[in-house]
């Protein structure tokens, strides 16, 4: 039973990323190491993650590089939790917008700040896992204020 639990621990990560469409690209996967596992030392297991769901990408028409996107937060044993953000991809910020603020489609952020992204906390930058890249690419100008992107399966950037 002891082997089990610990084989379960150890691939729930990887099972649940497996299961997750092409268009959900993870951005944090945090590993952690538990006095009261002693393995977890040697070994570190993955618990939560974060991930960024492209699928809903929308875009700023009147400013290409500001973008809003769901980012999934996973972890094991509690209800997954969907945060909406924006990102400021020309000045490499971001913006919580779970506690009613809004971004409009002319890119104008209202109820909360722009945070910077740093080193170690970077959402979208190239240096984070899945291929994700920084800047997200700008598109061609459409109809709407905000546009919805159709992300390819075998593309690395959003």
């Amino acid at each position: 039973m002891l082997f089990f639990s610990i084989w379960n621990e150890y691939t729930w990560y990887p099972r649940v990323a497996a299961a997750l469409p092409a268009e959900v690209v993870m951005i944090s996967t945090p590993e952690d190491r538990v006095g009261l596992r002693p393995w977890t030392m040697l070994f570190p297991v993955t618990t939560r993650f974060m991930a960024l769901d492209r699928t809903g990408l929308l875009r700023s028409e009147s400013d290409p590089g500001i973008r809003r996107a769901d980012v999934v937060v996973v972890q094991r044993w509690h209800n997954t939790q969907r945060v909406p953000m924006a990102f400021d991809c020309g000045g490499r910020r971001t913006a919580n917008l779970e506690t009613g603020s809004e971004l409009r489609p002319d890119g104008t952020l209202t109820g909360t700040g722009w945070s910077p992204v740093g080193e170690e906390g970077r959402t979208a930058e190239g240096g984070l896992q899945g291929g994700v890249t920084w800047p997200m690419e700008p598109e061609s100008a459409g109809s709407s204020l905000w546009r919805t992107r159709t992300i390819s399966p075998s593309r690395s950037t959003i």
